[in-house]
């Protein structure tokens, strides 16, 4: 049970550095030496906002609730990425049509465009990191992390 836990910590550790490294190197503004993007001047996005652009890209229109849920972070902590992004002109704010009280979060066009190049260059980055897998090795890892979604997934059904 032992080699079980250290296993699992080594993994989360790897998760969590794989997660920080691919999204601040995928930021506008990061530099080609690798320089934390956080750091960067002129960095117009954080990770933690790239996140919920990446969401609302992928999922379409969202409230601030549906990204709080999403994203596992606080109503308040939306609210506080949201207004930045706004302000930058990365989102916008509109009343939806079957509820006007309901405010949509959507991608701007200006937005749309850069997120489209960020995702590029981040599996450019992570197809990097993978050149040293075989096929099989990457098939197999491909097939663990889909098992792994699946059970995130099931924890989080069965969480509601």
């Amino acid at each position: 049970m032992a080699n079980r836990k250290q296993h699992t910590e080594t993994i989360m550790e790897s998760m969590r550095l794989a997660r920080h490294a691919l999204a601040e190197q995928s930021l506008p503004g990061a530099e080609k030496n690798g320089t934390n993007s956080r750091k960067a001047k002129g960095a117009p996005i954080t990770p933690s906002q790239w996140a919920i652009l990446s969401m609302i890209l992928e999922k379409g229109e969202l409230s601030n609730s549906e990204v709080a849920q999403g994203l596992a972070i606080t109503s308040g902590a939306v609210t506080q990425l949201v207004d930045e992004l706004v302000k930058k002109k990365y989102l916008t704010r509109e009343s939806t049509a079957e509820d006007r009280r309901r405010l949509a979060l959507k991608i701007s066009q200006k937005c749309r465009r850069q997120l489209t190049d960020m995702k590029a260059k981040a599996v450019q980055r992570t197809m990097a990191i993978f050149s040293g897998f075989t096929d099989e090795e990457m098939a197999r890892y491909a097939d663990l992390s889909r098992k792994f979604t699946e059970s995130i997934l099931q924890l989080k059904t069965a969480g509601r």
